[in-house]
């Protein structure tokens, strides 16, 4: 059983130290919640052993994927020290507070099912994420979902989705290695092909730690 620690806005895995990565779902809790988004972490969590974060509070009272205002300081801030302790968990910050190797966040959201798009991947134009870890992950999504549903998925990049401002405030804080890529994936991924969406993202993280 996973131990979480967990506080009034959010709950947190500090994960294996080996793992530099975690995943997170911080519109997980209702009303208006991405349905599965939490169970998401918890399985990719399961399956890799990576840190993780979950969000126990709506986005109706507190949004913490928005950046600091006067209603939703005391969530976001407890986001952010999650984040540190993950970072200092796994003993990859220097003395300045600076990454001193590559890192992953994978921001796992839910979104409408679409015609023309199964999963949209936001980096706010690499913004949050560099471009050489952008066009890894791109070849590694796309190869590990035609493996896994033996089919190519419809995957949008950066057009509708592209990831709240806010996300760029970690790779300012603690440099480039730092690597935010926001995952929002349709209802129907996320409900009848749960397994698969897992298994995709677990691959991808445990390929990052072997390869990155």
């Amino acid at each position: 059983m996973l131990m979480f620690q967990r506080g009034k806005y959010i709950a947190f895995y500090l994960g294996d130290p080996k793992i530099k990565c975690h995943v997170d779902a911080v519109h997980s809790k209702g009303p208006q919640a991405d349905i599965n988004t939490r169970n998401l972490v918890e399985h990719i969590i399961q399956n890799t052993g990576c840190s993780g974060i979950y969000a126990l509070i709506s986005r109706k009272d507190m949004d913490l994927n928005r950046p600091l205002n006067d209603s939703n300081t005391p969530a976001i801030m407890k986001f952010r020290e999650a984040i540190h302790s993950i970072l200092k968990h796994l003993k990859i910050l220097n003395e300045n507070e600076k990454l001193m190797e590559p890192y992953l966040q994978f921001a796992l959201h839910g979104m409408k099912n679409y015609p023309d798009k199964e999963i949209e991947i936001g980096t706010r134009n690499n913004q949050t994420c560099s471009q050489d870890i952008f066009l890894w992950f791109k070849g590694q999504l796309e190869y590990c979902c035609e493996d896994i549903f033996k089919r190519k998925l419809k995957i949008k990049y950066n057009q509708q989705f592209i990831g709240d401002d806010s996300k760029a405030v970690h790779r300012q804080k603690y440099g480039n290695f730092f690597n935010t890529i926001q995952i929002e994936i349709n209802k129907t991924l996320r409900t009848k092909n749960f397994d698969n969406i897992v298994e995709v993202l677990s691959k991808i993280i445990k390929n990052f730690n072997k390869t990155v």
